[in-house]
């Protein structure tokens, strides 16, 4: 069932990057937060955490993290049974502008 799922989700046949220019044609950089908002209540997206005091941690940026941007809001875009998840973070600036998009493709822990 695992497998049948992942070959027919096409959220987990596309590499991250893939994902990511998909919801960048979605909610460009240079984008208000009340635009990004209104994509993800229109895509029913699951919000799993929000700042608007700090920024997004960016826990692939070598050699450990980083802290990017000033706000940030993170959905789930969905899973693959009980194994897989994928989860888009939009990045901003104090403005509330749009300036980066994260993608994590993760097993579930």
């Amino acid at each position: 069932m695992v497998v049948f799922t992942m070959l027919f989700n096409p959220l987990f046949l596309r590499s991250e990057n893939q994902i990511r220019s998909n919801i960048l044609r979605r909610t460009p950089i240079g984008i208000s937060i009340d635009e990004v908002q209104a994509v993800i209540e229109e895509q029913n997206w699951r919000i799993m955490s929000r700042s608007s005091e700090i920024g997004y941690t960016n826990h692939r940026y070598p050699p450990g993290e980083q802290i990017v941007g000033e706000r940030f809001i993170t959905v789930d875009l969905g899973q693959s049974s009980w194994l897989f998840y994928v989860r888009a973070s939009w990045v901003f600036n104090g403005d509330g502008t749009l300036i980066d998009v994260y993608v994590v493709r993760m097993l579930a822990a």
